[in-house]
């Protein structure tokens, strides 16, 4: 289950539950709890400061709160990721669906420290967005 929070950015709320559960079923996930949240990029700031020791802002962090089932929070930062989907012309819908699935790889134990790592996560995330029609 996709639960979108305390957002005013308008976001397709049926486009991210669908790329929620083709992840889910792509991960052989029978039950999850993962929470969206779009932010500010003075928060997103805050929270990677906070959590991550990195005083700047970046598009997604997300944060595992258990595995059975699998649950966690993913926050998107909204204007940081419609610049970067500008900057490299994609729809910004899709541009926040990737990274939702990013967040939601993070949370099912995916990491992207070694180069093998992120060709597994890329690979992933290619089939997952096209599960739902979205190109990479």
């Amino acid at each position: 289950m996709l639960r979108i929070v305390g957002t005013t950015y308008k976001v397709s709320r049926e486009t991210l539950e669908k790329v929620a559960e083709a992840a889910f079923s792509v991960l052989g996930i029978q039950s999850a709890e993962i929470e969206l949240k779009l932010v500010s990029t003075a928060e997103i700031t805050r929270l990677n400061r906070v959590y991550r020791d990195v005083d700047k802002a970046t598009d997604v962090l997300s944060f595992s709160l258990d595995d059975m089932p699998l649950m966690g929070q993913v926050f998107i930062c909204y204007n940081f990721t419609k610049k970067q989907a500008q900057a490299e012309g994609k729809l910004l819908e899709d541009e926040i669906s990737l990274l939702l699935v990013h967040g939601i790889l993070h949370i099912a134990g995916y990491d992207h420290a070694e180069l093998s790592e992120e060709q597994t996560m890329q690979k992933m995330e290619k089939i997952i967005l096209e599960r739902v029609g979205i190109r990479r």
